[in-house]
């Protein structure tokens, strides 16, 4: 065939692959006639043609992804974390479950497609994540919130709703049995490179009461910057205690911005978050202010 040719074919099989099957108007419109070489490679069936290879490694292809995502949901039923983005083009959040929320934020932000609603690129977050909780958790968040869905698993949700789905993931959480266990599934985590910076991020956030939301994770980001080898920054110290670590630090943030007393929008919150103070929603709470939605400090 000719380049035009094999432009034509790809286009079709482009075609076939996102509608299913191809009417007799589709292969006219992209081939202007009925080029014999062509459409030769299509068969005719119930209406429609068809690429046999193409429909062949579809279904291949949607049966091995479906084979790993039941192996996937019965291995991990009561290991995994509920986890929140924020898109903050739309101020849409994300309500998802996985593994290893970190590594599928990583995932979602190096997409270049977009949704109804929201736009899937790097200028999303990673809010929030729970502790370990039944898969099913996911599906009961996105019941209770249905009417404040956008498209697939993203939300429009107030500062409230957040609060709520944060207590609700508390609620629900998974703990494991006994000190043996807890040993055990600290130990299966440790050998994974992926999960020791959530590890880590845990341990660190443990200080939250003490410290600012934006101090800790400028500390994070700090300490689990990566080398060629993968290995993180505070691997490569002899000692490494959390709490001291955080003192000496504290005394040296100077960067820290300082909350304002005023009411405010949630336009206005979500500028803020975006520059810097991801504290913030935990700082602030929901009022109506002549009859606008403000928020004011706690």
């Amino acid at each position: 065939m000719t380049d035009a040719q094999v432009g034509k074919y790809i286009r079709l099989l482009c075609l076939q692959q996102q509608n299913g099957g191809l009417s007799e108007e589709d292969m006219l419109q992209v081939c202007g006639t009925k080029d014999e070489k062509i459409w030769a490679k299509f068969d005719f069936e119930d209406g429609h043609y068809f690429n046999k290879r193409m429909s062949l490694e579809a279904n291949k292809r949607k049966s091995y992804v479906e084979s790993r995502r039941q192996a996937r949901n019965k291995a991990d039923e009561d290991n995994v974390r509920i986890y929140l983005l924020l898109d903050n083009e739309s101020s849409n959040i994300k309500i998802g479950s996985s593994v290893n929320p970190v590594r599928r934020y990583n995932e979602i932000t190096n997409q270049e497609f977009s949704t109804k609603g929201t736009s899937i690129n790097r200028d999303i977050k990673l809010l929030w994540y729970s502790e370990p909780v039944l898969r099913s958790v996911e599906k009961e968040i996105h019941e209770i919130y249905v009417n404040q869905n956008i498209s697939g698993e993203w939300f429009n949700l107030t500062i409230e709703q957040i609060e709520d789905i944060k207590t609700y993931c508390f609620e629900k959480r998974t703990s494991c049995r006994t000190e043996n266990e807890i040993c055990n599934k600290k130990i299966e985590i440790s050998n994974k490179k992926e999960e020791k910076e959530i590890v880590f991020k845990s341990e660190v956030f443990e200080f939250s009461e003490k410290y600012p939301e934006t101090m800790l994770n400028k500390f994070c980001d700090y300490w689990t910057e990566k080398s060629k080898s993968g290995k993180m920054r505070y691997e490569f110290q002899k000692t490494f205690e959390i709490n001291r670590r955080l003192v000496t630090w504290a005394g040296r943030d100077n960067s820290i911005i300082k909350a304002s007393p005023e009411n405010i929008t949630y336009k206005e919150l979500v500028r803020r978050f975006n520059a810097g103070e991801t504290d913030i929603w935990e700082r602030y709470e929901h009022i109506k202010d002549n009859g606008k939605d403000m928020y004011k400090l706690k």
